[in-house]
């Protein structure tokens, strides 16, 4: 009896394609940060400034940025559109043009496919007041 009931499962496996014992999931990718904080220290408000902010996909499946959402329309985030293989390095690029002055924080959420999802990335700084030129008439 053991023996028929083997062989029809074996029969069943081979018509319908599936496995008795699937194999283990593929780890989903982790987006990891080199640094979520970055400090421009004290900028001038008459020049925009920006940064990069650097990511290693550590999981298996390639990695997928599907939106990258700030805070401020003074923050504008650029990123690759391209899926980041296993092992491979990422860049966002933060642009932040000064519109006030005093200090800044400015938080940036990046959403994509990995387990981690979003993952939250800071730019701050003090922001110079705009120096005014005056001429003397004698």
């Amino acid at each position: 009896m053991a023996r028929v009931t083997t062989m029809v499962l074996l029969m069943l496996q081979a018509y319908y394609g599936f496995s008795i014992s699937p194999g283990a999931p593929e780890k989903p990718p982790l987006m990891i940060f080199a640094d979520t904080l970055y400090d421009f220290g004290e900028i001038s408000s008459q020049k925009p400034v920006a940064c990069n902010f650097q990511f290693i996909n550590r999981g298996k499946l390639p990695l997928v940025i599907s939106n990258v959402s700030s805070t401020c329309s003074c923050a504008v985030p650029a990123w690759m559109r391209k899926p980041v293989k296993k092992g491979r390095h990422g860049l966002i690029r933060v642009s932040f043009n000064p519109i006030s002055p005093g200090r800044f924080r400015k938080t940036i959420k990046v959403y994509s496919n990995a387990n981690n999802s979003p993952v939250q990335i800071i730019i701050t700084g003090f922001v110079n007041e705009q120096e005014k030129h005056t001429t003397k008439n004698e």
